[in-house]
């Protein structure tokens, strides 16, 4: 995605203006910590029925939060720095402003959050032989990232755990990986070559 490379060199350029620009671009407070909650490109009814139950707790702690709710899914109510979506145009604003990603574990989002540095908390897909895990497992080695069961996953774990994941992400290493970020422009070629051959 060349959206989403191009965050990767704006980053490396210039982190914290580009996370202030981003954020601004958003509508979202250029202070405030920024949540953003993506459930695959589908949407996620298990994810996005927690967050809107946990929509009171962002508020009252003052986080912003940029909720992409699927398009095939109703779309909440906007309330306070709460703004759900259909679905996330400015893909790569949303990766420079989030000071936290909540998504799924699917292999494209891995390695987009690798090459950009991203930190995460994954709830993944609890269907196959695990896969999402086994995409998850380097960020968690490298600290980029922690995991949750989607069982596990609730308001309560949100109202509980916030304020100590958006700490943890404060601290996360922020350089992503270039080598990933070549890659993924490889595999794009590879997939547009395929589509017009």
């Amino acid at each position: 995605r060349s959206d989403v490379a191009q965050g990767c060199i704006d980053s490396t350029a210039d982190w914290s203006k580009a996370r202030i620009a981003a954020k601004s671009r958003l509508g979202f407070s250029t202070v405030a910590p920024l949540v953003v909650i993506m459930g695959g490109s589908q949407g996620s009814v298990a994810i996005n029925s927690v967050i809107v139950d946990s929509v009171s707790t962002f508020n009252e702690k003052g986080i912003s939060v940029l909720h992409s709710v699927g398009k095939l899914n109703a779309l909440p109510n906007a309330t306070g720095g709460y703004k759900p979506v259909a679905y996330i145009d400015a893909m790569a604003d949303a990766y420079l402003a989030a000071d936290l990603i909540i998504a799924r574990s699917g292999a494209v989002t891995c390695s987009e959050f690798r090459a950009l540095g991203r930190y995460a908390l994954f709830v993944p897909l609890p269907i196959g032989n695990g896969e999402q895990f086994v995409n998850a497992a380097s960020l968690v080695a490298a600290d980029r990232a922690q995991v949750i069961s989607q069982k596990e996953f609730t308001a309560q774990y949100i109202a509980t755990h916030i304020t100590s994941l958006l700490e943890k992400a404060s601290h996360a290493p922020i350089a992503g990986d270039p080598q990933d970020l070549h890659a993924a422009e490889k595999i794009v070629a590879l997939a547009e070559f395929a589509m017009i051959s």
